[in-house]
């Protein structure tokens, strides 16, 4: 079933509320006073990056909402297109969830952070006789690949952006623009460089 754009209007709202009320959380864990220096570290890099996410990838995602609802651009902006850069939008959410994750472990453990000990380190690593490779691909094997659908879609929204942004500009950038294009990867728009006399 394919949503629409109050769908996706509800579930970035639904997302902003739950990030923003983790950050409140965190922000007023780091204030205690049995916290370590690197442990604050984590805090702020989760929070950073949670805030990060809901002031400039929410906000211009609600943007591309609103570009599809009225019809606006030159290419019609469909929910296709909203769901392509909703789930790359999604993949730093769970990245950030990842963190906050994190903290919760950390926190359990009273803020022991632990140091990687040899046998860790050395079933990563990679040894001749391969006794060890089996641990080291395990472990490499955890991180998410998307699929070949949402590669799709990350590619047909990254053309879209950059088509918007193209259009963006302003008439007297354009006049002077130089533009190079790949196409299906990206297209890059540079001021022209004017000749200087002497």
């Amino acid at each position: 079933m394919a949503l629409t754009t109050s769908d996706f209007r509800d579930l970035v709202e639904e997302e902003r509320r739950r990030l923003t009320s983790m950050c409140q959380y965190w922000e007023s864990v780091s204030l205690e006073p049995n916290i370590g220096e690197e442990a604050q570290g984590y805090i702020r890099t989760a929070v950073g990056q949670a805030n990060l996410l809901v002031k400039e990838r929410f906000i211009q995602f609600i943007g591309l909402i609103h570009v599809c609802e009225n019809s606006l651009g030159e290419k019609k902006t469909t929910c296709e297109d909203l769901q392509g850069s909703w789930d790359m939008i999604y993949l730093q959410v769970e990245d950030v969830n990842k963190r906050f994750g994190q903290l919760v472990k950390l926190q359990e453990s009273s803020w022991c952070i632990e140091q990687p000990n040899e046998a860790t380190s050395r079933d990563l690593t990679r040894t001749g006789d391969g006794a060890n490779n089996t641990n080291a691909t395990k472990q490499m094997s955890k991180k998410r690949v998307p699929t070949e659908l949402q590669k799709a879609r990350i590619a047909a929204s990254r053309k879209r952006l950059a088509e918007a942004k193209a259009r963006m500009a302003t008439p007297d950038e354009k006049e002077n623009a130089v533009v190079f294009e790949a196409p299906s990867f990206f297209l890059v728009s540079s001021p022209a460089r004017t000749k200087q006399t002497s």
